[in-house]
């Protein structure tokens, strides 16, 4: 788990914003849950 997170917070803010964009704009248009674990 340690792990993750440190991959995780190393990931530079703007690329986080696009990430959390899209995750916004896929949920707006309702895509399916197994489309978007697809493209993770």
């Amino acid at each position: 788990m340690y792990t993750e997170l440190r991959n995780f917070l190393a990931i530079p803010y703007d690329e986080l914003e696009q990430i959390n964009l899209k995750a916004k704009e896929q949920r707006k248009n309702r895509v399916a849950l197994h489309k978007i674990r697809k493209n993770v």
